[in-house]
């Protein structure tokens, strides 16, 4: 561990020593394509975002780009994670519910599929397009009915709103693949089926 809190502040100086904040990110997309942005980063620029915090008017400035980066880092951690997971912890992140709605409105909706038949060069159509969505209704909800298995029993005293969160989500993700779905709930012959 102390070997990793050493290599990720090494990181993170040469991230805060660069000389614009679109530099930083980029350093941390680079970091992030060979595999140094880890935990220890994300726990060390909340370290230092807590400190500039604590600085008021002063580190007013420093709020602002720590906050930017460590939105960066989450980001780069959420695409090593399976598409559903990456998800919800996106949605957990988010505040505003109409945000969350939009969010899993374009990552569940089946994707348009162009109207435009290409061929190759020996004049054969190519394979139609997948049409998929990004993250299925399906995937979210197992998704979700596992973080509530793992973490839904904590207690009263200690829960900071994340089952609460979690559950408002599970709505939003509902009604979204309702509406996606036309309003209809699929018959135990169509479950039977898929």
């Amino acid at each position: 561990m102390a070997t990793r809190m050493q290599q990720a502040a090494e990181a993170l100086k040469e991230v805060l020593t660069s000389p614009t904040p679109v530099i930083m990110e980029g350093k941390i997309a680079g970091f992030a394509r060979q595999g140094r942005i880890d935990d220890a980063m994300l726990q060390l620029l909340e370290a230092n975002l807590q400190q500039a915090q604590q600085a008021g008017e002063q580190g007013k400035g420093a709020v602002a780009v720590m906050s930017k980066l460590q939105e960066r880092v989450k980001t780069e951690l959420d695409q090593k994670l399976p598409a559903p997971i990456a998800l919800l912890r996106r949605l957990m992140r988010m505040d505003d519910p109409m945000a969350r709605e939009g969010l899993l409105r374009e990552k569940m909706a089946p994707k348009t599929v162009s109207k435009i038949v290409l061929t190759d060069s020996q004049g054969k159509a190519e394979e139609p397009e997948d049409t998929a969505p990004e993250v299925s209704p399906r995937d979210v909800s197992a998704a979700i009915l596992e973080i509530k298995s793992r973490f839904g029993n904590v207690d009263e005293a200690y829960d900071t709103g994340f089952v609460q969160k979690l559950e408002q989500i599970a709505n939003e993700a509902e009604a979204v693949a309702l509406d996606l779905a036309g309003g209809k709930e699929l018959s135990s012959k169509q479950q039977q089926d898929l």
